[in-house]
């Protein structure tokens, strides 16, 4: 019981968080995130300086982001920025996302505590192609309706639109927190992408133009190591090192800032529609009709139905507009007059206990054919068939005798008439 605003956030955004967690996981954890070269002075050069692995390992938490600005290497930092920045809070990414993809999920778990299963049981057995049993389970459900739904849902309905503004808060409130978690690099991210990818490729290769994912996500760091040697001195190296993984940040962060522009104006766009239903009751029976016009437009009850829905309180008709979304919409619609004439009948239209929801129907499912019905219309066909051969068998037989005799007898006319 949603709608696709809704599904947007917990489907689609929480999907692609836990997504990229992994990704990014599997690549920090088990795989080479950065490797270092070194660049050691030979004055103070001695053999046992250190391993590669613990190098890698020490510039992989305290390596330092910027460059010289006349480093002539590719992707790294062009801005100058007086701050230190170490890469440190990549190893947070994985986790950083992962806690996105529940906050995400966060709304509809509520939603799911809250609405306890209503639809499955409103809905049991009303679903599908035909609905056996119609009169009967329509009976039942406007039965279950009055006495456990009418008038008694507007708290809930309202829970559901507050978890939509849940939605569109949690979108934009993680937003602000991932350029924070990004040192403030992130409200134009998208943007600059764009921008920086609409430029002349001879542009792009200039040392003078920043690339943005570059900016935020340098591949290429420097990183300095100072330790102790056997003699008690000092010992400085400088080495440049390869980030291999901001390769795939970049890319993931590039997708996460416009997933965040959708979701934040589908929800403004939700949001609006919420408001215009709660203060129009024209626009909540024009939404009700137009998802099940069919059944509608013919309806002889239709003045008793419009009357009904506009006149409802707010969560009646969220509830009834949910049912028909899951229900049979024929089987619904029936449902809909029968519990319009009983509840809250237009009090200036003469009530009609029959109900045609469909005065084209019957002719439809006349023209429905089962796979019995397949079966003994080929076998007719077939008999029909091997009936004509026959007619046309001697049919044919019968129409060369006459052409014979017809034939003979001008042959017989032609010779009187030269003999004369």
């Amino acid at each position: 019981m949603d709608d696709f605003t809704f599904r947007l956030f917990y489907k689609v955004a929480a999907s692609f968080f836990v997504a990229s967690s992994f990704i990014v996981g599997m690549n920090q954890y088990f795989g080479d995130p950065i490797h270092c070269e070194l660049s050691i002075d030979d004055d103070y050069w001695t053999e046992d300086f250190g391993d590669e692995d613990m190098f890698n390992t020490y510039c992989w938490m305290y390596g330092n982001l910027n460059l010289p600005h006349e480093y002539m290497g590719h992707c790294t930092r062009k801005q100058e920025d007086p701050t230190i920045l170490y890469n440190t809070y990549y190893q947070w990414v994985s986790i950083f996302l992962m806690a996105q993809a529940f906050l995400f999920y966060l709304p509809r778990m509520i939603w799911l505590s809250m609405e306890g299963g209503l639809m499955a049981f409103l809905c049991e057995g009303c679903q599908g192609h035909d609905v056996e049993k119609t009169p009967e389970k329509q009976k039942k459900l406007l039965d279950n309706y009055l006495e456990f739904v009418h008038n008694k849902f507007n708290e809930y309905t309202y829970i559901f639109f507050l978890c939509e503004l849940l939605n569109i808060f949690i979108s934009v409130s993680q937003f602000f927190v991932t350029d924070a978690f990004l040192a403030n690099q992130f409200i134009y991210y998208g943007v600059d992408i764009f921008n920086y990818f609409r430029l002349p490729p001879e542009v792009r290769e200039l040392n003078s133009t920043s690339n943005p994912m570059c900016e935020v996500f340098p591949r290429v760091g420097n990183c300095m190591v100072n330790r102790y040697n056997r003699g008690g001195g000092q010992q400085t190296a400088s080495a440049v090192c390869i980030l291999a993984l901001n390769m795939i940040n970049d890319k993931v962060f590039a997708a996460l800032w416009y997933l965040h522009i959708c979701l934040i104006l589908a929800s403004i766009v939700r949001i609006a529609i919420r408001t215009v239903q709660l203060l129009s009751c024209d626009v909540r029976y024009f939404m009700m009709k137009m998802t099940m016009y069919k059944y509608l437009s013919n309806n002889k009850q239709i003045k008793h139905i419009k009357h009904y829905l506009r006149n409802c309180s707010i969560g009646d008709w969220f509830l009834l507009y949910q049912m028909n979304k899951n229900m049979n919409k024929k089987f619904f619609a029936e449902f809909l007059a029968l519990m319009s004439l009983k509840v809250n009948p237009d009090p200036y239209v003469e009530c009609d206990p029959e109900i045609d929801i469909d005065k084209n129907q019957e002719e439809e499912d006349a023209n429905y054919f089962d796979d019995d019905d397949l079966e003994n219309m080929k076998q007719r066909l077939d008999k029909k068939k091997a009936w004509r051969r026959k007619i046309n068998f001697f049919t044919g037989k019968r129409r060369l005798g006459k052409v014979k005799k017809h034939s003979q007898v001008t042959i017989k006319k032609q010779s009187v008439v030269q003999q004369n």
